[in-house]
């Protein structure tokens, strides 16, 4: 499992408002259950097209990139980061150890 994919099965509601903001959280989470994702995997990101914009999710999240003008970390990153969450078995992070989290990847 990559690197990237760890982090978004361990990322949570809190990791992703100290990201952005609450605001900004709860918009991308009512947003996300409209959306269908449309994304494609680049060796260690997604590339994620939503609302028109592309978003550029990587590892550590925080490094994550958008095309629209925000200059810090917008609704479409935190909505590709929900849809991709979404997305992902959770199967797959059955692996990982209680006590991992963000920062120990």
């Amino acid at each position: 499992m990559d690197v990237i994919d760890k982090q978004l099965g361990i990322a949570n509601e809190q990791t992703l408002i100290e990201l952005s903001n609450k605001g900004i959280y709860k918009r991308a989470l009512k947003e996300s259950k409209n959306m269908t994702l449309s994304a494609e995997k680049i060796h260690e990101c997604y590339i994620v097209k939503l609302d028109g914009e592309t978003c550029t999710i990587k590892s550590p999240l925080d490094e994550s990139q958008c095309s629209c003008v925000s200059r810090g970390m917008c609704r479409h990153i935190i909505t590709a980061i929900l849809l991709l969450k979404a997305q992902l078995s959770p199967v797959s992070y059955t692996h990982l150890r209680a006590h991992e989290t963000l920062s120990d990847l």
